[in-house]
């Protein structure tokens, strides 16, 4: 009976268990077929999504095309309008090169045959026209390769009837598809590792599922006799579920712990924990103490998670991530060795039976790309901080939200402070935009835009540029605001088209001074004849000689004219510079207003100094000028006054450069506005100015405070609000043995002499008086007007003259050219040559021609008699 019961309980057992196992089977079969089926869908879900959103995407493209009537090509030269559907055709052209991804329009009724649809997408179109779907998808092979295509159609619309209305389309009306091919491999191949993952997961199940059917059947038909078989069942069982802990990626490592939870032992790690913490997977760690295998246990943390874990029971996760030890090593920047470690991260809990369980992962590039994350953040701060341009980051209410460091630099605001304004709040205190700002149009449009602005509040110019920042969607999120401050290139600017006009006016000087010099030589040799006549003490000569004076001192003014209109070479030379100081009071009572008074002390005996005249000239005109503008429309007064001076012990000691000796000390007072201490301090910067806009370029007192350094001198300035300003020169004393002037007041009797001189100006009057001169003076003179009828009378005789002495500017021949041809027949022959005013013959030129004598008009008949007598001895010497 027991034997049948047994045998009963086994039958139904068995009956039983076969039940189970094919409903096992069944039920793991069909899960996998389930997941697998519904995997491929999403394969192919996926492709028809990405189809669709692409397709889509360039369906917009030609709507937009359509809407604003084509688009142009660059093509070498010229522009070319295309239509949508080519737009797009060359767009999937370009697409297919690059990516492979291959795209189609057509339409349902042909223009060009090459367009035309293949048999899938005839079929697609059947299906537009005649089912009213709205897209087609279908996962395809080709050539053993996967690929997704997708078409929807191409609805008419309005602005597509420009071109198509004459076919027969209407507005709603389907004209034809879009499609795309999209390789499929990389999503196939997605899903085929998914399909073996998941074969191995349901594999696993149903082999665990099974073994425990076989056990359940084993141990309870056999119990205890079959207890050895069980625990062989059993065993096989561990293999089977080790074999899952070992082959899974995450570490998994088990350790012992004494009765009070405060010490530990491991006692098992799988592979994947030996490969993620890099220990020799053919150690055995059992029995090791946590601390030999991981440095730093205890200081990481981790030993207080398992103490915790350990008499709580309650899992935990150790938020600090915890390098391991690592046997790779790595060359550090100071030539020694240092451990790369991985990164783990741990989850901690407990088992019923009081083991711990650790398992970990590896975070090591996780962590490295947050690292890189937030370095290529920093680098992105500091170079946006080290532009020295004003960067701001606005939103569309032209708050600032973002700004580099210059901007607070320049605008000397803190961050909390500056941040939350608006750009021209900062720029204008204004509470409404700048006329014609760029952020404004870039906000608008969500274009670039630039543009020159000047902010007067700040007397600043800037070349601003505006540009929107976008979200995918196309969204406006902020614009970057650039602002570069262009107020010194404007200023150069300025200055360019200022020396562009003072050399037009040189220019008009030099033509003006020309025609001048050749009045004045007239003038002055005419009265000199005339003088000749005249008898001593008679009130004619003494009328004639102030003409004289009065000659020679326009004869200055036209030197002067020629050395501001920067047509001479500035050269230093012993001066006393009185003599230039009274000349310049001169002019400037004819040039201030009435109002201002000029008072002049200048000592004569204060000495000599080593100077250009046209600085020193310079250095009074633009002190004077700077103390007019300080008294204004008002009555004033300016004292000009000259002495020689010993510097002070502070004042040496203070300038420890200068010079031994005494000092010439050129005072400009006035009893103007007066400065204070901050102005004083920066007068002699280059285009500081306190004048307004149009009334100076700040440059006056720059270029006297260098013309003072540049003499080996320096300057003083007193002054005090409301009372005046006086500036002091102090220039270095020559000493007297090194003066370079002639005085000799007796009169020297004038060279004469009896040789043939051919004399050539286009002006009779030169001509006439020059002539008279030389022949009272004893010699035999040919004068012409022509320079071509001079060479030719030279070319019949040219051993007839003795010397030629020509003008430079003339009709027909230059003087220049007139010598040249001369010397040509006769290299020997003296030649004086003689200009008014020119700007492309010099002295140098003369010399490298073979001429003798380079001289400047007017000469009086002194100049004019000792030249000729020299350049003649010195022929008959030579």
């Amino acid at each position: 009976m027991i034997e049948r019961n047994l045998h009963s309980y086994l039958k139904h057992l068995r009956c039983w268990c076969l039940a189970a196992f094919v409903f096992w089977t069944l039920l793991l079969n069909g899960s996998f077929i389930l997941v697998a089926y519904n995997d491929w869908n999403n394969v192919k879900f996926i492709g028809r999504e990405i189809g669709l959103a692409a397709v889509r995407k360039d369906y917009i493209h030609q709507l937009w095309n359509s809407g604003h009537g084509g688009v142009y090509k660059a093509n070498d030269d010229t522009k070319q309008l295309i239509n949508p559907a080519q737009m797009t055709r060359e767009i999937y052209a370009l697409e297919e090169k690059k990516y492979g991804i291959r795209g189609n329009i057509t339409s349902l009724k042909l223009i060009q045959p090459d367009n035309g649809p293949d048999d899938w997408e005839q079929a697609a179109l059947h299906r537009f026209a005649k089912d009213g779907v709205k897209d087609v998808a279908e996962l395809i092979s080709k050539e053993d390769e996967p690929f997704m295509r997708v078409m929807i159609p191409a609805i008419m619309d309005h602005s597509c009837l420009k071109c198509h209305v004459e076919r027969g389309y209407a507005t709603g009306s389907i004209r034809g598809g879009i499609s795309i091919t999209l390789p499929m491999q990389e999503t196939v191949a997605l899903f085929q590792r998914q399909f073996k993952s998941s074969l191995l997961y349901h594999l696993l199940i149903y082999l665990i599922g099974t073994a425990g059917m076989v056990i359940f059947y084993i141990s309870s038909s056999k119990q205890l006799r079959k207890r050895t078989a069980v625990e062989h069942q059993l065993s096989v069982q561990e293999q089977y579920l080790r074999g899952i802990v070992d082959n899974i990626s995450t570490g998994i490592a088990v350790y012992e712990t004494d009765q009070d939870g405060q010490n530990f032992t491991v006692k098992r790690i799988n592979s994947a924990g030996m490969r993620i913490a890099r220990l020799d997977e053919t150690m055995n760690p059992a029995g090791k103490k946590p601390a030999e295998i991981f440095p730093g246990f205890a200081q990481s943390g981790l030993l207080d998670v398992f103490q915790r874990v350990a008499k709580s029971g309650s899992p935990e996760h150790l938020s600090v991530s915890f390098c391991s030890k690592n046997k790779e090593k790595k060359a550090d920047d100071t030539g020694g060795e240092q451990e790369m470690l991985p990164c783990l991260e741990y989850y901690v809990y407990k088992l019923p039976t009081g083991e711990i369980v650790a398992v970990y992962e590896d975070v090591t590039s996780r962590k490295q790309a947050r690292e890189l994350l937030i370095r290529k953040t920093e680098e992105w701060e500091s170079t946006f901080d080290a532009i020295p341009d004003i960067i701001t980051l606005q939103d569309k209410d032209m708050r600032v939200i973002r700004a580099n460091q210059a901007t607070f630099e320049f605008f000397r605001l803190p961050p909390e402070k500056l941040l939350g304004m608006t750009c021209h709040s900062l720029f204008r205190g204004s509470d409404q935009p700048c006329t014609g700002c760029p952020g404004l149009h870039a906000i608008r449009d969500r274009q670039k835009h630039c543009g020159s602005m000047e902010h007067k509040a700040i007397s600043k110019f800037f070349h601003v540029c505006a540009a929107p920042v976008l979200n995918p969607d196309g969204e406006f999120l902020y614009f970057v605001y650039i602002a570069h401050d262009t107020t010194e290139k404007k200023k150069l600017e300025d200055e360019l088209f200022q020396a562009q006009k003072m050399e037009a006016i040189g220019t008009l000087a030099g033509g003006i001074a020309h025609d001048f010099n050749n009045i004045l030589a007239a003038i002055l040799g005419y009265t000199e004849l005339a003088l000749m006549e005249l008898p001593e003490g008679s009130n004619a000569r003494k009328d004639l000689e102030q003409v004289l004076i009065a000659g020679h001192r326009a004869t200055e003014l036209v030197k002067q004219i020629l050395t501001f209109s920067r047509k001479s070479e500035h050269r230093k030379t012993p001066l006393r510079i009185y003599l230039i100081i009274k000349e310049s009071v001169k002019m400037l009572r004819s040039s201030l207003p009435s109002s201002i008074s000029i008072q002049a002390d200048i000592d004569e005996n204060s000495g000599l100094v080593l100077a250009d005249p046209t600085n020193i000239h310079q250095i009074v005109i633009n002190l004077c000028t700077n103390a007019a503008h300080a008294i204004g429309n008002k009555q004033g007064r300016i004292d000009i006054i000259l002495r020689q001076t010993e510097l002070t012990a502070i004042q040496r000691e203070d300038r420890p450069w200068l010079y031994p000796g005494l000092f010439i000390v050129l005072t400009v007072r006035d009893n103007g506005v007066g400065m204070d201490e901050k102005i004083m301090s920066r007068i002699f910067d280059p285009y500081f100015t306190t004048k307004e806009q149009g009334a100076g370029t700040g440059l006056g007192l720059a270029v006297t405070h260098g013309v003072v350094e540049d003499c080996k001198g320096f300057i003083e300035v007193e002054s005090e609000l409301g009372k005046g300003s006086a500036f002091h020169v102090y220039l270095p004393v020559l000493p007297e043995e090194n003066k370079d002037i002639k005085e000799n007041d007796g009169k020297v009797p004038l060279p004469v002499g009896t040789e043939r001189i051919l004399f050539v100006d286009d002006e009779p009057s030169i001509v006439h008086i020059s002539k008279a001169i030389l022949t009272t003076l004893g010699y035999s003179v040919h004068a012409e007007t022509e320079s071509l009828m001079a060479l030719e009378k030279f070319q019949q005789n040219p051993a007839l003259y003795d010397l030629l002495i020509t003008d430079q500017t003339m009709p027909g021949l230059t003087g220049s050219e007139l010598a040249k041809a001369v010397l040509a027949l006769r290299p020997n022959l003296p030649v004086i040559l003689c200009t008014g005013y020119t700007a492309s013959f010099s002295e140098k030129d003369a010399v490298v021609l073979g001429v003798k004598k380079y001289a400047i008009k007017p000469l009086n008949t002194a100049k004019l008699a000792a030249l000729v007598r020299e350049v003649l001895d010195e022929a008959k010497q030579g």
